[in-house]
């Protein structure tokens, strides 16, 4: 299997794969992803985020700038808005791994995301981590993914606790990748670590009422300054794009599930007037409410 790069990335959203069970979330085998897809050889980015594990197979995976030589047992990370590319000079075996943010964090915390995919940017002089190497004794990572491949691949698929069923061996997964990182490179201190997860249920409790820093400072015991500091250098995001990002989440599933007006949803979640509203939407999403509403409103609604 081979390819030939294009010169520009094209950006995809989640509707193009049109074979997705669960709405927000996708798996493939490389052999059954690039012959349905085969334009993913070539360099693309999503608005969404993928994994890639191999299990064999030999070649390159460029991501950004950088080329990595593709390995046994290796994994790589490909964050949201971030070009990448394949070249294989034997073909591969393994997963291809697509996801929603708002999918994951219709049950989990978005910080968890934010963390784990924050290795792969330079943060505080950091240099980034594109890819991990799998122990070989750490099978739990593999036998995810054959589980989640096979909740929405083999036999008779319910659809009832689908949802729930995958989002559940996902946040296992993100959470063992999450430690893996962090046990080798240790870029968190305990302390840190304990005031994100604070602010995590901070943010999900008050994210509508409270967008402004100082509210969680406060309730942290800590300053603004330093608490925005945390963010910047664990999650890449000051605490006020955190904030607003957790709200535009939840504006996205309210356009998707509810047939209210944009003016009617910019009142909601109490933003000052619908101009402002559509800059700060279109500045996570890339798209005004309304075309977002005509992209995947039926996509979710089929589900």
């Amino acid at each position: 299997m081979n390819n030939k790069n294009v010169h520009s990335a094209f950006s995809y959203h989640f509707n193009f794969l049109r074979d997705a069970v669960v709405p927000g979330f996708y798996i493939s085998e490389f052999k059954d992803c690039f012959s349905k897809y085969p334009f993913l050889l070539n360099t693309h980015q999503f608005d969404f985020y993928s994994l890639v594990l191999f299990t064999k197979g030999k070649g390159t995976l460029k991501i950004g700038n950088e080329s990595f030589e593709i390995k046994q047992n290796r994994l790589f990370f490909c964050p949201r808005n971030t070009e990448h590319s394949f070249h294989f000079t034997e073909d591969p075996q393994g997963y291809y791994i697509f996801f929603c943010q708002d999918f994951y964090s219709d049950e989990f915390s978005m910080i968890r995301l934010l963390y784990l995919f924050s290795f792969s940017l330079s943060i505080a002089n950091r240099a980034p981590v594109h890819y991990i190497d799998i122990p070989s004794k750490e099978d739990t990572i593999k036998l995810l993914l054959d589980t989640l491949y096979d909740e929405c691949n083999i036999g008779p698929i319910t659809k009832n606790n689908l949802s729930h069923i995958v989002r559940s061996y996902l946040n296992i997964l993100i959470l063992k990748l999450s430690d893996l990182l962090n046990n080798k490179y240790a870029i968190v201190s305990g302390e840190t670590n304990a005031i994100i997860i604070k602010l995590s249920h901070l943010i999900e409790a008050n994210f509508i009422q409270q967008q402004h820093g100082d509210f969680y400072a406060k309730s942290l015991g800590i300053t603004e300054a330093k608490l925005n500091s945390i963010c910047k250098m664990t999650l890449d995001a000051s605490l006020k794009k955190i904030i607003q990002e957790r709200c535009i989440m939840e504006v996205r599933k309210t356009l998707e599930q509810t047939d209210l007006s944009i003016a009617e949803i910019a009142f909601k979640f109490n933003f000052s007037d619908n101009s402002y509203f559509n800059k700060v939407f279109k500045s996570f999403t890339r798209l005004t409410p309304g075309r977002y509403r005509e992209l995947h409103k039926k996509m979710f609604r089929k589900a």
